[in-house]
């Protein structure tokens, strides 16, 4: 009896031993929009980055100057921001999608990894008010690789909105096809609460709302920073049996100077744990 009861704790002792963490960001950052001091903006977004200490990051709004080259990319300082302080190398990839703040700036769309990027790519998207795009990367985790898409619905109508979630499913299910993965994540700004027929439409293609699934009963809400009262960002995961989620939260809700925000739109920040499948069953 006591050889059995030791069987079970060995076997227990290395499951949790066996499960690796995964830490997946979607945040808006208003990119460099007059009058909101994108410079201080983008120092405190950096350090709350570094106490967060985030595996990928899918990012909304990303903007450069017209003339910089690239220089000053938001997307590009980040990654560079934090392989300095981590001493690691930060993969991002962004694709651009509009002019914005009155055309003084180009906007992307982008992804950031701590992990090397395989593949990626991009779909174009049907347009609303603006352009829009889902970017996509094939990541090579220490423990499976992932398919992780980021995007930014339209702001004005439904009806297109519900136009960009087929496509984005689509491309997603054709990329799944082609990019075989442990699992799929899925980030964004739908601009879109629960309950919509956008965001019911991709929870319909077996995504869950990780917040909601980590959070029963909490709002989740994300606009406007100082006072959020609806949810329009979220980080969805297809569930395959390989990666469960831990936990979720709000980020960056909180002021970094009397009642400035490092953006409009607070960020969510989940945590997936893998599960050893055959430890389990060998249990």
């Amino acid at each position: 009896m006591k050889d059995k009861i030791l069987f079970f704790i060995v076997l227990t002792v290395i499951n949790i031993s066996a499960q690796v963490q995964l830490k997946v960001i979607t945040y808006n950052i208003m990119g460099m929009k007059p009058g909101t001091d994108p410079p201080t903006r983008l120092y405190h977004i950096i350090q709350n980055l570094k106490v967060l200490n985030p595996d990928i990051i899918g990012l909304q709004e990303i903007n450069e100057s017209l003339n910089s080259g690239g220089a000053d990319n938001q997307a590009k300082a980040i990654a560079d921001s934090l392989s300095g302080y981590f001493g690691i190398t930060y993969y991002y990839y962004y694709s651009q999608t509009h002019l914005s703040w009155n055309n003084q700036f180009k906007e992307f769309i982008g992804i950031i990894s701590k992990y090397p990027v395989e593949q990626q790519g991009f779909y174009q998207l049907v347009p609303g008010a603006f352009p829009r795009k889902v970017v996509w990367n094939l990541i090579n985790t220490p423990f499976g690789k992932i398919n992780f898409f980021n995007t930014h619905f339209d702001y004005q109508s439904t009806s297109v909105r519900l136009q960009q979630a087929t496509q984005t499913i689509n491309y997603i299910t054709q990329q799944e096809n082609q990019f075989q993965s442990i699992a799929t994540i899925l980030t964004g700004d739908f601009n879109d609460t629960p309950g919509t027929s956008p965001i019911n439409y991709i929870l319909s293609a077996n995504f869950w709302d990780s917040f909601a699934e980590a959070n029963p009963g909490l709002p989740g809400y994300t606009v406007p920073s100082n006072a959020p009262t609806s949810k329009i960002d979220y980080v969805f995961c297809k569930y395959t049996g390989h990666l469960l989620i831990d936990s979720s939260r709000i980020i960056m809700d909180q002021p970094y100077s009397g009642n400035s925000y490092c953006s409009d739109h607070l960020g969510v920040m989940t945590t997936r744990f893998r599960i050893i499948s055959e430890l389990s069953q060998s249990i």
